[in-house]
This record gives C-alpha cells, sequence and structure tokens, in this order.
C-alpha cells in the first residue's frame, strides 16, 4: 500500500502529551533512512506543485488505497487543502488517515473518498469526541496502554455513536501482556460498550496488515452500500 508520512510531532500540532512519550515513530531514531524519508516529503509538500506530482505519481501504481501520516499530520490548513484537492481529482483512490488536527479538519471541506478517522487519547478524548460528533465521518481511534484507566474509552463509547478502532501500544518500553488475554479483559471490563470496539486484527490477534484487513477504508460512510 502506498503511503506518505512526515516527521513526527514537528507536523503534528494536535500532539499530546500522550504522543511525547509514546509515539513509535519518535523512537525510530535508528531508522535513519524513514527519517530522511519524512524530511524529503515534508519539503515536498510545501510545494506549489504538490499537487500535480501525487497524481502523477499515483498514476503509475495500481493500488486503490494510500494511507497518509504513518508518521506526521496534517500540519496546516494550506496542507490538508492539498490532500482534499489530490482526493477530489482521484475520485477512484482511497485516501485514508488518522489525526489529531482536530482544529484543522473541522475547518476543512474534504472530499468523501479522503477518509479521516478521529485519533483519540487520555489528553484529547474529549476534544476528540465533540469534533467526532460535529463531522459524523469516520472512525475513532485510540491506542491502549495495558493497565491504563478505561475512563477515557468509556467517555468516548458513551457519548457518540462511532464506532472504536482500538491499537495496542506497542513501543517497546510500553507495558507487555498477551494480546488475547488483553482484548478479553477489555471486552469483560467495557460490558455491552464493547459492541461498538473493533480490537485491530493485527495488533490483537497477529491477522493479515492493512490492505488484507481493510476496517480503516471498508466502513466508512463513503463505501457503505459499496463493498
Amino acid at each position: 500500500m502506498p503511503f506518505f508520512s512526515l516527521p513526527p510531532v514537528a507536523t503534528c500540532p494536535g500532539h499530546t502529551p500522550f504522543c511525547l512519550r509514546w509515539c513509535y515513530a519518535i523512537y525510530e531514531v535508528s531508522n535513519w533512512r524513514a527519517h530522511v524519508r519524512e524530511a524529503a516529503s515534508y519539503l515536498l509538500s510545501q510545494r506549489d506543485d504538490f499537487v500535480d506530482v501525487v497524481l502523477s505519481y499515483l498514476a503509475e501504481v495500481p493500488h486503490p488505497v494510500v494511507r497518509l501520516h504513518v508518521s506526521g499530520d496534517f500540519y496546516s490548513r494550506a496542507y490538508l487543502e492539498k490532500w482534499a484537492e489530490a482526493a477530489g481529482r482521484r475520485p477512484d483512490k482511497i485516501f485514508y488517515t488518522y489525526t489529531k488536527s482536530l482544529d484543522l479538519v473541522r475547518r476543512v471541506e474534504t472530499p468523501e473518498n479522503l477518509v479521516i478517522h478521529i485519533s483519540a487519547d487520555p489528553h484529547n478524548y474529549v476534544k476528540a469526541v465533540e469534533t467526532w460528533r460535529e463531522l459524523r465521518r469516520g472512525l475513532i481511534t485510540y491506542v491502549y496502554t495495558p493497565g491504563e484507566d478505561l475512563g477515557p474509552i468509556r467517555y468516548i463509547l458513551e457519548n457518540t455513536g462511532a464506532v472504536l478502532l482500538l491499537l495496542l501500544n506497542h513501543v517497546q518500553h510500553a507495558p507487555r501482556g498477551d494480546p488475547r488475554a488483553i482484548r478479553t479483559q477489555l471486552r469483560a471490563a467495557l460490558g455491552p460498550l464493547a459492541r461498538r470496539v473493533v480490537f485491530d486484527p493485527e495488533e490483537f490477534s497477529g491477522l493479515p496488515q492493512c490492505i488484507q484487513c481493510g476496517v480503516c477504508w471498508r466502513t466508512a460512510k463513503y463505501f457503505k452500500g459499496r463493498l
């Protein structure tokens, strides 16, 4: 699956203390190639012809889905508008991402094939709920650290009708445990609320990755009745 990433934190205006402690991209210190690639992508994103460059590349690849920001986020309105334009000009492609740039996504009109999921954590979950209730598009995602308080997860589920995609914190210094046992414990603790939780198939069950799974781009409003 093609992807486009940017430097972590510096391009994430909505980052929280959770990101500074747990973002996996920050800890890729030994992966210098990723850092060089992300820096080059940032410079590319500043160009006036960025959209044309993106579309020229996509014309050469057969993949129907493009992931934005394995690292990084929408860092400005102008940058988000560039991706909105690119998606609008390629309605046959699906562009999907997770974002904490909540103020930006509330202000910019985006086509439905630019699938934006709201990223919540213990520091921004109230604002994430407010944003989802305003937009009512996409999933809410949450990275769970074993042993943490479930209050934010309960709040999200009790105050929205969103499906919550639950990811597992897998940074090296995060608490460890058997993913299947953690999933069972969470289901029991959340009770009926767990019916609206999707436990990431790769991280909790070791199942296929993004392009085979499709949770993040098949469940969006845009694809109802089509897939």
